[in-house]
């Protein structure tokens, strides 16, 4: 069976400009001061036979120094369906790739680099 469903990502030359491949969407929540970073390419469970109905996409809620002891770096996965009603009802959150703070895009780096 092929791989034939993967997320289509944020606009390139809007939102994820200087972006790594594997980073899908960011946004930020000005409730609580996180940012939310999801992944595609690597990530995706399963990589092989994926199909909209048994895709995992996984991303990171971060606050601005996610690798600090009191910082925030939760892991989460939701189901494609799932990743995209997320992504439609959080479009007015959407931050530019830019716009994150540096140890947040230095996370999202990371999480993306496979051994």
């Amino acid at each position: 069976m092929k791989n034939n469903y993967t997320p289509r990502r944020a606009s390139k030359t809007r939102w994820l400009d200087g972006a790594p491949a594997h980073v899908l969407d960011c946004f930020k929540n000005d409730k609580c001061g996180t940012f939310d970073v999801i992944y595609t390419g690597v990530t995706l469970i399963p990589q092989d036979g994926r199909t909209f109905a048994n895709t995992y996409v996984f991303g990171r809620e971060m606050s601005e120094n996610p690798s600090h002891p009191q910082g925030v770096g939760l892991s989460f996965e939701l189901k494609a369906r799932e990743a995209a009603a997320y992504r439609y009802r959080n479009g007015r959150r959407r931050i530019k790739w830019q716009d994150l703070p540096p140890n947040v895009k230095q996370c999202a780096i990371r999480d993306g680099e496979t051994e």
